[in-house]
């Protein structure tokens, strides 16, 4: 599909962002399941040296940019609490 092919060249141009930015460090990125075609996809983003904090990026075109970040916290029930 033309969303998933989006989000995964988004997911590389940030992988290789992150990797020449923070190049000690490692992460996971999150895809935030869009399900529509946008010219800005949002990814999160959590590095393994502050496992509690998730940052938010957007990727339009080949452009990168930190949005917003966050604390989460995992509830007695196994989910997620985001903590502004």
């Amino acid at each position: 599909m033309i969303i998933d092919h989006q989000t995964e060249k988004a997911m590389q141009i940030l992988e290789d962002y992150l990797q020449e930015k923070y190049p000690t460090d490692s992460w996971e990125i999150y895809d935030t399941d869009n399900s529509k075609i946008e010219p800005i996809i949002y990814l999160h983003v959590i590095f393994n040296s502050e496992p509690k904090m998730v940052y938010e990026y957007t990727v339009e075109d080949t452009v990168v940019k930190q949005g917003s970040k966050w604390t989460y916290q995992v509830n007695r029930y196994g989910g997620i609490n985001g903590i502004v």
